[in-house]
């Protein structure tokens, strides 16, 4: 798709799911730790919590391969501080493309 199709896709709801398909899948399964004693429990944590949410069609990865050169996989940690109940873990997966696409950046 041209930038300007998907201009227009945003604008229709029919073209905005045709787009979301295309560039979306929902996985049967997550196998991140094939002998669980060598990774990490945070690592095992990730793959139980992304299975779950495969299972319930939740889960939505993209295809990356399609036109695209680069991907950027970004992180960010928030926690350790003693009035925070949570530690919370981002990861923010994108292509190069669809960041020049993106009005917001």
């Amino acid at each position: 798709m041209s930038t300007g199709e998907n201009m227009r896709a945003a604008n229709n709801p029919d073209e905005l799911c045709k787009l979301w398909e295309m560039m979306t899948r929902i996985p049967e399964q997550i196998s991140i730790a094939k002998n669980a004693s060598r990774v990490p429990l945070l690592t095992q944590m990730m793959e139980e919590q992304l299975n779950k949410l495969a299972a319930r069609q939740s889960l939505f990865l993209p295809i990356l391969q399609n036109h695209n050169e680069s991907v950027l996989i970004l992180s960010d940690y928030g926690g350790e501080s003693a009035d925070s109940k949570y530690q919370v873990f981002s990861l923010f997966t994108l292509t190069v493309r669809s960041l020049l696409l993106s009005k917001h950046f």
